[in-house]
């Protein structure tokens, strides 16, 4: 129904998957079709997650975990902690997404929802990370890593390798970085993930960076910016204008990195004003 529409519809239409979203809040109401309530909920706080609106997402989360506790709905009430806490993340709020996670993973252990399950690890190790605690980030990743092993789950795998490739680059080990990093790439390019493959690109760059070398670093961060550009992904491409900068920065091509980082700016603006089209 709706819930499914919407639900194919977040990644490339995130206005039409919100629209959709809130009809089928109102119909899974009217006819008391009270699991589709709250999975409708949870998909409308996705859009608005899209649609770079962290303060509506927040409130329809919200209001999907009230209603999955109050119901009794454990693998929604588990979602919809997974999603809270990926917003208090992107506000940097990792106390507050570490509780969510938790919450999530507990529910998830109780469940045997074992693609859960590494999922909410994955997430737990994100705000180790964060918080620089990378023997603990590690830990998490790795026993993450082994379940999506299990599972044969390519995109699980090639999320947590991107990951990892990241802690191991913040870690200053390069050798390991650069491993995990191309595993993913591979994964995704044959998964034709393309937001997937610009991620990883942007990592591998990253890597190249922190070891001054910065014309592969260049390269890396062009490759990536070229998908985002074509995915009309804001946020990333703002990002990858700064990298960019920060490159000829270091290479003292000074008009160069004026250039980039004034586009980053203006970019970063943009992502800023994508309001939902209601």
């Amino acid at each position: 129904g709706l819930n499914a529409q919407a639900t194919r519809l977040l990644e490339t239409n995130p206005e039409k998957a919100l629209n959709l979203s809130l009809q089928s809040v109102q119909t899974a109401l009217r006819t008391n079709y009270l699991s589709g309530h709250t999975q409708a909920l949870v998909l409308a706080g996705q859009a608005y997650h899209h649609l770079n609106n962290p303060s509506k997402a927040l409130l329809y989360f919200s209001r999907a975990l009230e209603k999955a506790s109050a119901r009794r709905q454990e693998s929604e009430a588990a979602d919809a902690n997974e999603w809270l806490g990926q917003v208090y993340y992107g506000f940097g709020d990792y106390n507050q997404a570490s509780s969510h996670f938790f919450a999530s993973l507990r529910i998830r252990e109780k469940i045997r929802d074992r693609r859960g399950v590494a999922q909410s690890r994955m997430q737990i190790g994100m705000v180790y990370a964060a918080w620089r605690k990378s023997d603990k980030a590690l830990e998490y990743y790795e026993r993450s890593l082994g379940t999506w092993e299990k599972l044969q789950d390519p995109a699980g795998l090639a999320t947590v390798l991107n990951h990892l490739g990241r802690l191991y680059d913040q870690r200053g080990d390069y050798a390991a970085a650069q491993q995990h990093l191309e595993r993913s790439l591979t994964i995704h390019q044959k998964q034709k993930n393309a937001r997937g493959v610009a991620q990883t690109l942007h990592s591998i760059g990253d890597a190249h960076f922190h070891q001054q070398r910065y014309e592969q670093a260049i390269n890396y961060y062009f490759r990536s910016l070229k998908r985002e550009q074509r995915l009309r992904l804001s946020a990333a491409m703002a990002r990858s204008y700064n990298s960019i900068a920060a490159c000829y920065a270091a290479t003292n091509r000074h008009q160069q990195a004026v250039f980039y980082h004034e586009k980053a700016v203006a970019q970063g603006r943009r992502a800023q004003s994508r309001e939902p089209l209601m």
